[in-house]
């Protein structure tokens, strides 16, 4: 399906699972996802390591990409992932977006939009940037010789080589994007929650559906 991008008006965003780079942080096998962010017009794009499809990576990866941009767009197009939406009355066909959600993106000025259900053509220019920059990836740890990296930290150096380097070619109309695009707000908001919940006797904490086991 043909679409229209306009400079400057949309971000999309999507996350990608990376285990198939094999990568390893000293000698473990690293597991991975990208939080990544795209503007389609240009195709700009930036990518942010996490664990999980979640509101908080959610929340670093778009976070990355407009203080590395220091503009906003108008829109923020995602899937309709749990970390952004829920269904309306366990109607699987209606969804709406999360209060928390609404929230962050209200203190950027930018307008949440989804996809429509069943319908991820409408996020095609991210969802086929994914493929794109593994393939990237993959081509710089050939040359690289090697998936290993002593800590995150230096994955993520190279991680973020490769995007710059990608991103070179998309300067011009980069610049028209931007011209058409707000400020970002100075203050970063926190990529964590907090949370109180009692210990079991068996050292758990159960969050969100989740069991996290605690020290004694």
């Amino acid at each position: 399906f043909s679409q229209e991008h306009h400079p400057g008006k949309r971000m999309m965003l999507d996350w990608t699972f990376c285990n198939e780079l094999k990568i390893t942080i000293n000698g473990s096998e690293f597991k991975h996802k990208l939080c990544h962010a795209v503007l389609p017009f240009s195709k700009w794009e930036s990518a942010s390591i996490c664990q999980s499809e979640s509101l908080l990576s959610l929340k670093k990866g778009f976070q990355d990409a407009v203080f590395s941009l220091g503009k906003v767009p108008i829109i923020l197009q995602t899937d309709n992932s749990s970390s952004a939406t829920h269904r309306v009355n366990n109607d699987a066909k209606k969804r709406t977006f999360n209060t928390e959600y609404k929230s962050f993106l209200s203190h950027f000025n930018v307008k949440p939009q989804a996809t429509n259900v069943r319908c991820p053509n409408e996020n095609g220019t991210v969802e086929s940037l994914n493929g794109h920059l593994k393939k990237r990836l993959k081509q710089a740890l050939i040359l690289r010789g090697n998936r290993e990296f002593s800590s995150i930290d230096k994955y993520d150096f190279f991680l973020q080589s490769v995007v710059v380097k990608a991103n070179k070619p998309r300067q011009e109309a980069l610049k028209e994007e931007l011209s058409l695009m707000e400020d970002v707000p100075p203050i970063r908001l926190p990529e964590y929650q907090e949370e109180s919940h009692k210990v079991t006797t068996d050292s758990l904490v159960r969050l969100k559906k989740v069991s996290y086991s605690v020290p004694s």
